[in-house]
């Protein structure tokens, strides 16, 4: 007899030996409560919807293999399907962007360029570096005159050296003082060469100091490769390609003197008179500036126009260079371009709240109409693929109507910029425990989605 058998008969005979009776039962009854709780989950569980499909009301919301735009795609969305009105002769580029802190279903940003993107001799719309230039080495707060400039007999000769090169002019005369907002008026709006120079040697010394510091300005503001060769643009060898002039089109909007004196129709200035602004596009089709220039028989035009599409500000800044159209023509047929793309800026409600978003079809065959819980309303550009994507939830055994079965995730080439629940308007009928038990393998998502709260796709 071992001790421990000796400690036990001592403190409590014979029947501290004895084995355990009764645990058989409990077991049983726990494995069968398990068995039918598990037999009530394949009965009348939660119904697996996310493999379901949908039919979508709006046909171009369908999701197809062709649809599938890559992240990378989406950013050179190309005018394929936009129906775009380019000038007849030269090259053209463009940059559309919505402004502000729009939702992302109201973004739309656009670049786009047309005909061969070489540099062109830029002629006048040189005067926007100058303007820029002279602003930086001497700057001037929007509303400010600045400093008197006092003109001289250089000045006088200047005005006639360019009348003999058949340049634009305007009036000098000696002794006048001019403030340095109304140089700058004259070097913009009727495009005077004399006044030009006689900005760029106040401002820096001489023209060969200007022209001097030129190319490291135009580096620094990512214009390399830009050429100039004179402050005016009456050299021919002042070349831009039309992305590097939208670029330029750009830096003259963010500086508000220039914005200001291009988007300005008329200006009075003293012992002149009034000076008008040869854009002749200004307030049609929201354009507000840039600039105009011309050389022997070629043309140009930067311009910039703001406009709304459903209360979302938009932003164009464009150029068409190399034009052999004057611009009596070259300007009417970029107002033409600018209703083409305001025309391709497509709006509307791809998804509307209470109205029918498709049929939904689940994996055993069961319709449903589906209507959308939310309003998206969504900015493309036209020929950019809007689609709709399912996103199944988990739902109860008959799901009524008015239940929500997923989720619409609205996408723009690629894109999600969107979304609304969807709702069942019609029950879905059950499948049968038939279908459960052949199908066991795919309760286990909608349980775990109904406890979590999670969809699948």
């Amino acid at each position: 007899m071992t001790r421990r058998r000796s400690e036990l008969l001592a403190q409590g005979g014979a029947a501290a030996l004895k084995p355990a009776r009764g645990i058989g039962w409990p077991i049983t009854i726990v494995v069968a409560s398990i068995l039918l709780a598990l037999a009530a989950w394949v009965t009348w569980g939660p119904l697996p919807v996310q493999s379901a499909s949908i039919v979508f009301a709006d046909a171009s919301l369908q999701q197809n293999d062709a649809d599938t735009v890559t992240a990378d795609a989406a950013a050179d969305v190309r005018s394929v399907d936009a129906q775009l009105v380019w000038p007849s002769t030269g090259a053209a580029a463009f940059v559309l962007r919505s402004l502000g802190d729009q939702p992302a279903a109201s973004q739309v940003n656009v670049s786009l360029t047309h005909g061969e993107q070489k540099a062109y001799s830029i002629a006048s719309v040189t005067k926007l570096v100058t303007a820029l230039r002279v602003l930086d080495r001497r700057p001037l707060q929007a509303g400010d005159q600045g400093p008197s400039i006092t003109m001289t007999q250089a000045d006088e000769d200047l005005m006639k050296s360019y009348l003999e090169q058949n340049g634009s002019v305007e009036p000098v005369t000696v002794g006048a003082s001019l403030s340095q907002f109304q140089v700058l008026e004259l070097s913009l709006l009727p495009s005077s060469n004399n006044y030009t120079t006689t900005l760029a040697t106040w401002a820096f010394g001489s023209v060969d100091d200007y022209l001097a510091s030129t190319p490291a300005w135009l580096d620094a503001n990512g214009l390399s490769g830009m050429t100039i060769a004179d402050p005016t643009g009456i050299d021919e060898r002042n070349q831009a390609t039309p992305e590097q002039i939208v670029h330029l089109g750009e830096l003259a909007l963010a500086n508000p003197v220039v914005r200001q004196i291009v988007s300005t129709p008329t200006a009075d200035i003293p012992g002149i008179g009034e000076i008008k602004n040869h854009n002749s596009l200004l307030g049609q089709q929201g354009v507000d500036g840039l600039k105009t220039g011309s050389l022997a028989d070629v043309f140009n035009l930067a311009y910039s126009a703001h406009f709304s599409v459903d209360g979302v500000p938009f932003e164009l800044v464009g150029a068409a260079l190399g034009s052999t159209e004057d611009h009596s023509k070259l300007q009417p047929e970029v107002g033409q371009l600018i209703q083409s793309i305001r025309q391709s800026i497509v709006s509307r409600d791809v998804l509307v709240a209470g109205e029918s978003a498709g049929t939904l079809t689940t994996s055993w065959g069961a319709s449903a109409n589906a209507q959308s819980a939310a309003t998206v309303h969504v900015l493309s550009w036209q020929g950019t693929p809007v689609t709709g994507r399912f996103v199944g939830a988990s739902v109860q055994a008959g799901a009524r109507a008015g239940s929500q079965v997923g989720t619409v995730l609205i996408e723009r080439a690629g894109e999600q910029v969107g979304s609304a629940p969807l709702l069942i308007s019609q029950s879905i009928d059950d499948p049968g425990l038939g279908w459960r038990i052949a199908n066991i393998g795919l309760l286990p998502g909608p349980a775990w989605s109904m406890v979590t709260g999670q969809t699948g796709s």
